[in-house]
């Protein structure tokens, strides 16, 4: 498969939300020539190495299916946020599953004269982990009044989200959806400028 632009999401990558909709936007998106980071464990890793901030081990094979599937349901939860409609059930049962494997229990324990914590879950997977923050970002986003500022790109064919840092943002990229948007309004104004016949002027007769 030919490698396409893989998406780099929002610089900053500090505060409630961004990973959750870094992680979204990983989907392959035609109007924003992006390639899904999961087409391919190689797209996947790179994805990662261009996040350092996330701390996460490269992944293997095993993970990419689980990963696509908990990437579908962090989408889901995103888009009811944005319709302002219930998520179902089912989407929200597995990110919140997914959520607790990853982070595991800790249990305070007083063994041989002292305190100490036992960690429950000692084996996890790159799935796990990315899994595992990207839960812990999203349940920050929902929970958080920063909720009020996500929202779907308005690019034709765009399936990207956004936080949107002004009341004016629509586009995921003013560069990118924006510059076609405005492109494309242009063409239609200049070929409806064509397609209007002229009135034909007419000779008084001497």
């Amino acid at each position: 498969m030919a490698h396409g632009h893989v998406h780099q999401g929002p610089r900053e990558r500090t505060g409630a939300g961004l990973l959750a909709v870094d992680f979204a936007n990983s989907v392959a998106c035609p109007s924003c020539r992006v390639a899904d980071a999961l087409s391919s464990i190689e797209e996947f890793n790179r994805w990662i190495q261009a996040r350092p901030n996330l701390s996460i081990s490269k992944a293997g094979r095993k993970d990419i299916g689980s990963l696509r599937q908990f990437r579908a349901d962090i989408r889901v939860l995103l888009g009811a946020c944005v319709g302002r409609t219930s998520p179902p059930a089912s989407s929200l049962a597995r990110v919140n599953s997914t959520r607790q494997r990853a982070t595991g229990r800790n249990d305070l324990m007083w063994h041989r004269g002292r305190w100490m914590v036992m960690e429950r879950s000692t084996r996890r997977s790159a799935a796990d982990g990315i899994a595992g923050a990207v839960a812990q970002s999203v349940t920050d986003l929902l929970t958080s009044p920063g909720r009020a500022t996500l929202r779907a790109c308005r690019g034709p064919g765009c399936n990207h989200f956004i936080l949107a840092r002004t009341r004016q943002q629509i586009w995921c990229s003013p560069t990118g959806c924006g510059n076609r948007v405005r492109a494309a309004r242009h063409y239609r104004r200049v070929m409806g400028r064509r397609s209007t016949p002229r009135r034909k002027t007419r000779h008084s007769r001497p």
